[in-house]
């Protein structure tokens, strides 16, 4: 559960266009929840807090530039979309498949 936490957490980071942070080792991570803790008034961090490291997800954010196969009438009606929406043709297909990913129909 804490794995798919994190890359759902890490993918709506990056689908909003913020950073996303260096890994951190345990000793820095829990550091910086320590410091954390403090500035929102807890106090000390109780003492036995354990940390436990989570995979991250693979987020290659690199553009790569794809082949695929549309009906004309498909790759038209894209474009008036795309046109509409003031997108290019790779932004907008972009655009909804991060929108399918987050309300898949299957």
């Amino acid at each position: 559960m804490a794995i798919e936490a994190v890359s759902g957490h890490m993918k709506a980071m990056a689908d909003d266009g913020d950073a996303i942070p260096a890994p951190s080792s345990k000793d820095e991570a829990l550091k910086k929840l320590r410091e954390q803790y403090a500035e929102l008034g807890f106090g000390a961090l109780p003492e036995g807090t354990e940390l436990h490291p989570v995979p991250t997800p693979n987020l290659d954010m690199r553009t790569r530039q794809v082949a695929i196969s549309l009906s004309q009438y498909k790759r038209d009606m894209i474009d008036r979309k795309a046109k509409l929406a003031g997108m290019t043709r790779s932004s907008f297909l972009t655009a909804a498949a991060s929108v399918f990913e987050a309300h898949p129909r299957m």
